[in-house]
């Protein structure tokens, strides 16, 4: 997850490679035009190409159907299939406008962005690029794609090699980056999804920071089957994998007590709850701190029997191969068990006061573009 935020910066970066072909006017090389027509109307003197343009630089190429270049003002308007492409990226959009004395490029109209290094692909309806700023922005049906590929051995045939396919996502109605020196953070904002096989989250605004996401307004997280919501959480990551979930007042997390009873969910709430992941990005421990609370239904081989209520200051809960191992209630507990013939006629009615089931949980986004293959 690291990855594909971090190479954002590279993304928007390689923005400046639409600008690049007109650093210098001199030096743009006009490969092919079906036609070219010069004008000058109320004083405004224009360059029009027409049909197959083609320009390049001494690192970037361009290619539209036409273009109209503003010699009074500097302003460069590509049209039809525009495709910008130099060592690091290939961007598409059906039209790209440069202006020149200020650095300022904008791609309209089902922008692709490819990274070439690094399996990354963008897709937006608009994408602005401010530098002398060290700003961009993209918005409108924005999705951001990172594919990961993992190579494993098969465990029945030493000799065969197994390539997984792994697609994170992250969508968001606007997506922002802000390159400053030391100093360099990227926003999502309105209806943010991230989505990565049995991770994902919603929210309306995160904000990443080096090895740190951070959502916030309305943030849920869920993994597996176990749900995450709090005022704000913050999701830490190491090596693209997650270490730990942290979430920040009204925290409260739940897990499904049987996939078949909807009514009956175990429950944690505190004023903070911690998940730790192990390297193989599973849950080996969850800590509840301050004001703790747990809800756990009891069932044995002849099905449900009871709830196991408990109030504390913390909440301590070892895992071992997914499965909970130990159980630790910190600090003065006060508990009940409330037997299965009062549980029965109504479960949800023991829901700690934090309880919500989210069930509009992110789908996977696919990466559709007509310059795709």
């Amino acid at each position: 997850m690291k990855i594909i935020l971090y190479y954002i910066l590279i993304i928007t970066i390689s923005l400046y490679s639409i600008q690049s072909f007109q650093n210098q006017y001199t030096e743009i090389e006009l490969i092919n035009a079906d036609s070219l027509v010069g004008l000058n109307l109320n004083d405004i003197s224009t360059r029009e190409f027409f049909g197959n343009v083609k320009f390049k630089d001494l690192k970037t190429n361009l290619i539209a159907k036409s273009g109209i270049y503003y010699t009074n003002t500097n302003i460069a308007d590509f049209t039809g299939d525009v495709k910008v492409e130099d060592d690091s990226v290939i961007i598409y959009a059906n039209r790209i406008v440069y202006e020149r004395q200020s650095r300022i490029s904008k791609a309209y109209d089902r922008v692709l962005m490819i990274g070439k290094f690094n399996n990354v692909k963008l897709i937006a309806d608009t994408v602005l690029n401010y530098p002398n700023q060290n700003y961009s922005i993209a918005f409108s049906n924005s999705i951001l794609f990172k594919i990961d590929t993992t190579k494993t051995i098969d465990s029945s045939d030493y000799d065969k090699i197994i390539f997984n396919f792994d697609t994170l996502s992250i969508s968001a109605d606007t997506m922002e980056s802000f390159r400053q020196l030391n100093n360099e953070y990227y926003e999502f904002s309105k209806n943010v999804e991230i989505y990565r096989n049995n991770f994902s989250s919603r929210s309306d605004l995160v904000i990443y920071k080096k090895d740190t996401i951070i959502l916030k307004d309305n943030p849920i997280v869920w993994y597996e089957n176990t749900q995450l919501i709090a005022d704000s959480i913050i999701i830490s990551l190491i090596n693209n994998k997650l270490q730990k979930l942290e979430g920040f007042n009204n925290a409260i997390i739940i897990t499904e007590h049987d996939s078949t009873d909807k009514e009956r969910y175990n429950q944690i709430s505190g004023n903070k709850i911690i998940i730790n992941f192990d390297t193989n990005s599973k849950i080996f421990n969850i800590l509840s701190v301050g004001n703790s609370k747990s809800i756990y239904y009891l069932a044995d081989e002849k099905g449900n029997n009871g709830l196991d209520r408990k109030s504390t200051d913390s909440i301590n809960i070892q895992f071992r191969d997914n499965e909970i191992e130990k159980i630790y209630w910190l600090g003065t507990t006060v508990g009940e068990f409330i037997p299965e013939n009062i549980v029965f006629d109504n479960p949800s009615s023991y829901n700690l006061p934090q309880f919500k089931i989210e069930n509009n949980k992110p789908k996977k986004k696919l990466l559709k573009h007509k310059n795709l293959q």
